[in-house]
C-alpha cells in the first residue's frame, strides 16, 4: 500500500498505470529505504538508460516482492525509483540474523546493474521525505503494531480461560489495563490516519503520526509486559504463538529511530503551545 501510495503522489501516468497492471496481477510490491552500509544505493545515467548500483537491506518479502519503490539517498535528498526486484539470485537473506519477525524473508538485494524503465524516477528530489506523507505515513506501520498487540492480547486471553486463571483478580486488572492500551491505541491512530490521508492536509499533520506512534509503542510494550507478568515461563516456551507475537512485536517496534520521532514531535509541540489539538 506504501508503494501504490507513493507512485500515484509522485510517479508520472504511465508509472501508473504500469503499477496498476501490476496490482491487478496480484503482484506484491515493497518499499525499501535502508541502504547496505558497505554498498549504498546509486543512479547512473548510462547510454543505454537509467542503472543502479549498490544495495538495500532490511528489505523484506525477498523473492516474493516484485516490484519496490527505493530511496537513493543523496546530500541534498532522497530521489525515488520504482525498481524490479524480483530476480533470486540477487536476494541474499543471510544477513536476517535476528530474533524476531523471522517470516518476513527481510535481507539484502543487491540492485547493482538493474536497468529502470524511462518512467521509474518518481517525483523529483526530496518528495520522498515531503510532509504529511513521510513521518505522516507512519500511522500505517502502527497500525500493524497495534494488530500484532491486539493478537497477542487474545492469545493472552485465551491461555488464562484454558489455565482457569481468568478470573483471578491479578489477572482481572491485566485484562481491563491491556483493552485500555488496545483503545488508547486504536483511537489515537485512527485520528492520525484521517488527518494525514485528508486531500486538504498540511505538513505539519505528521506530527499526530509521530505522537500517535508514541503512544502505540508505549501501550505496545504495556501489553507486552502483561502478558509476560501474567503468564511468566509460559509466554517464553518456543513454538507457541504467543512466544512468536511477542518476540515479533518486541522487534518491530524498533522501527525506527523512536526517539528522533519522539524529539521531533515534542518540538512540534512546543512551537504551537502544546496542544495537539491544534496541530
Amino acid at each position: 500500500m506504501n508503494a501504490v501510495k507513493l507512485v500515484v503522489l509522485y510517479g508520472r501516468e504511465d508509472a501508473q498505470q504500469r503499477l496498476a497492471r501490476s496490482v491487478h496481477a496480484g503482484e506484491l510490491l515493497g518499499v525499501w529505504g535502508a541502504d547496505d552500509p558497505d554498498s549504498p544505493l546509486t543512479l547512473l545515467n548510462q547510454p543505454a538508460g537509467i542503472v543502479l548500483g549498490g544495495a538495500k537491506r532490511f528489505a523484506s518479502g525477498l523473492g516474493l516482492v516484485r516490484q519496490a519503490v527505493v530511496a537513493i539517498n543523496g546530500e541534498q535528498g532522497a530521489l525515488l525509483a520504482l525498481a524490479p526486484a524480483n530476480d533470486p539470485s540477487r536476494c541474499d537473506p543471510s544477513s536476517w540474523n535476528v530474533s524476531g519477525m523471522r517470516a518476513t524473508r527481510s535481507g539484502r538485494y543487491d540492485f547493482t546493474g538493474v536497468e529502470l524503465a524511462d518512467d521509474a524516477v518518481l517525483g523529483e528530489l526530496g518528495d520522498y521525505s515531503r510532509e504529511p506523507h513521510f513521518e505522516g505515513g507512519i500511522w500505517r506501520y502502527c497500525a500493524a503494531h497495534c494488530g500484532g498487540a491486539e493478537a497477542l492480547f487474545a492469545h493472552f486471553r485465551e491461555a488464562l480461560l484454558e489455565r482457569g486463571r481468568i478470573e483471578d483478580p491479578h489477572q482481572l486488572d491485566r485484562i481491563a489495563t491491556g483493552a485500555i492500551a488496545l483503545e488508547t491505541m486504536r483511537l489515537w491512530l485512527w485520528r492520525a490516519a484521517k488527518a494525514v490521508e485528508a486531500r486538504d492536509a498540511k505538513p505539519g499533520t505528521a506530527t499526530l503520526s509521530l505522537l500517535a506512534r508514541q503512544v502505540t509503542e508505549d501501550n505496545c510494550r504495556t501489553v507486552l509486559a502483561l502478558v509476560e507478568r501474567g503468564l511468566g515461563m509460559a509466554a517464553h516456551e518456543e513454538g507457541t504463538a504467543i512466544e512468536r507475537i511477542r518476540r515479533d512485536l518486541g522487534l518491530f517496534l524498533c522501527q525506527a529511530q523512536p526517539d528522533a520521532k519522539r524529539q521531533r514531535a515534542a518540538q512540534a509541540l512546543a512551537g504551537c503551545g502544546l496542544r495537539a489539538e491544534d496541530l
